[in-house]
């Protein structure tokens, strides 16, 4: 037997280099592969933009009739994550949360990975918290906006679904990139309409120009601003013909950062000709095709105007809040007519600016002056001001909406320009709903069967065998040969584990390693296989995310490792 793995080690040990990084592309899926070539459905239907002059009957008598306090609450869309420290999964189970939702008529809801558990629980979970608004004592009860982060690759939320390889991965299929990108927002806009969503904030137009960005990164299809036109471009169309509405962030760029606005402000400091020449490129080719454009929280000091900031110095705030950027920019150079959604303000990158635009202790009215600032700036929606996470926080986030919601209506009644500013957003939002079939029904879910399909997991595995690109290869360390057959493979965390079993596995059908290979899972605590086998596998992973600068080497790992032929 020793013999037989010897004749097979190096084909056998490349082939699964190969699938590995394939799989780990993967989320659990089927080892079929597709073996033809995809083509994308044809279809002569371009993409509608939402326009100043789609007001209708419905869209002005609605918007009319709506209590400043409903029009505020039209303009926010919600995360409910937690309620009082338990994953909200089920709204039956949270009564007090059902409640909390009737007194507003939000915009609409964000559902994020604490919220997904199975298909059947994800599509009945969006269609209570549909039913339950449409029960609300509202002068229209306007159905919600279902969003969804489901970028694929490190960005998803359907851990039941087709993960897709991410933007990066699409990149490097090369000539095939432009097809893959449209089959991608193809699938996972066909999984968000199956389970009841019908937005997606995705595709990322950010320009991966920065190899030190800790927030981007491969969630971009290049560092080619005119690749990411295109590919950002064949994704947007492939989720909007799956009846989604697509998303295009972060304008105008955080591709060029080097801190996560989920922790902190970042800056960009490029000119105006800077930014035209690489950040807009791709905003500029897709703005015309767009009814939905994300922000960024990144301060721009060489192009933005200085603000006056609440303890009188002048400073720069972030785009989000950058009336430059998102009115003169975005809706008058460019032309952008459709709905600005910030990105959550319950970032870092927002909470720490709080000092810069609020002269309050008040928990409520620093939000509220937050508020104010980004619908004066152009903002339509204001996603995740902070969790809706129940009674028992501090502050009782149902007290807080409330206030906040009427601190924000009373400072529209009182200030024209922001009565006129919300009025031009409600408009929008609801000429949205209108376009997309939202404005009197809500929608239900469709199929669930499509959601993590066979088909959709064959094609997952085409593109992710496409993308597969050696990097480098110091030392002439590929092809692996004459290493003996004792190996640990090693992966960044633990769900590495399902691309490694992927790749052996199907190796082991391939006839290239034998069934009795035995494999030591060191994360799990198991063992398969002959302990007298030939060939011996070791897998775990390096990475721990409470000790980021150290990382994950036990004992057994390190003896592992001293002990491989090849790692």
């Amino acid at each position: 037997m020793k013999h037989s793995i010897a004749k097979k080690a190096r084909v056998g040990f490349v082939s699964l280099l190969v699938l590995v990084l394939a799989w780990s592309m993967l989320p659990i899926a089927g080892l079929a592969y597709a073996q033809q070539a995809i083509q994308p459905d044809e279809s002569d239907d371009a993409i509608q933009v939402l326009g100043e002059s789609d007001d209708t009957s419905d869209v002005q008598r609605i918007l009319n009739g709506m209590t400043t306090d409903e029009k505020i609450s039209q303009m926010i869309v919600l995360a409910i994550r937690y309620w009082n420290g338990k994953e909200v999964t089920k709204l039956s189970d949270f009564p007090e949360l059902a409640d909390a939702l009737r007194k507003h008529q939000y915009g609409g809801i964000v559902l994020l990975g604490q919220n997904v558990v199975t298909s059947e629980q994800t599509a009945q979970l969006v269609e209570d918290l549909q039913a339950n608004n449409a029960a609300g004592a509202f002068s229209s009860n306007v159905p919600y906006l279902m969003a969804v982060d489901e970028e694929g690759g490190v960005v998803v939320r359907f851990s039941m679904g087709t993960r897709m390889t991410g933007s990066m991965a699409i990149g490097a299929t090369g000539e095939n990139g432009e097809q893959n990108a449209y089959l991608t927002g193809q699938i996972l806009g066909r999984e968000c309409a199956a389970l009841g969503f019908n937005v997606d904030f995705a595709p990322s137009m950010d320009v991966n120009n920065n190899p030190a960005n800790p927030a981007i990164g491969v969630r971009s299809f290049s560092d080619d601003p005119e690749v990411v036109s295109r590919f950002g471009a064949a994704f947007n169309r492939g989720v909007f013909e799956s009846g989604v509405i697509p998303t295009l962030k972060h304008f105008p760029g955080d591709g060029d950062t080097d801190i996560d606005t989920h922790l902190a402000t970042a800056t960009i400091n490029k000119t105006a000709e800077q930014l035209e020449a690489c950040e807009l490129v791709p905003f500029r080719a897709a703005v015309g095709t767009a009814d939905l454009v994300m922000t960024a929280h990144i301060t721009l000091p060489l192009y933005d105007d200085a603000q006056q900031l609440a303890d009188g110095t002048t400073g720069y705030l972030p785009a989000t809040m950058s009336r430059k950027v998102l009115t003169s920019l975005l809706r008058d150079d460019m032309g952008f007519q459709g709905v600005v959604v910030t990105d959550a303000l319950e970032m870092d990158a927002i909470k720490n600016i709080a000092r810069a635009v609020s002269t309050s202790d008040d928990f409520t009215v620093q939000r509220a002056d937050i508020a104010q600032r980004c619908i004066e700036a152009g903002n339509d929606i204001l996603l995740a001001p902070t969790d809706l996470n129940g009674t028992n926080e501090t502050p009782n986030k149902v007290e807080f909406y409330d206030a906040y919601i009427s601190m924000l209506a009373q400072r529209a009644e009182e200030n024209a320009d922001l009565m006129a500013r919300v009025n031009e957003s409600v408009g929008r939002i609801l000429r949205l709903k209108e376009k997309y079939g939202l404005l009197k029904e809500y929608k239900t879910g469709g199929d669930l069967s499509v959601v993590g399909s066979v088909a959709h997991h064959n094609t997952e595995m085409q593109i992710a065998r496409q993308a597969v690109t050696l990097v480098k290869n110091d030392s002439n360390a590929l092809p692996l040969s004459g290493f003996g057959t004792n190996v640990v493979l090693l992966g960044r965390d633990k769900t590495d584990n399902v691309a490694f079993l992927g790749a052996i596995k199907e190796l082991q059908d391939e006839g290239l390693v034998d069934k009795d290979v035995y494999i030591k899972n060191l994360s799990e605590g198991e063992a398969t296989g002959a302990e007298d086998a030939a060939t011996r596998i070791t897998i775990d992973y390096y990475y721990d995310s409470s000790r980021p600068t150290e990382g994950r080497l036990t004992d057994e790992l390190e003896a592992a490792i001293a002990d491989a032929d090849a790692v």
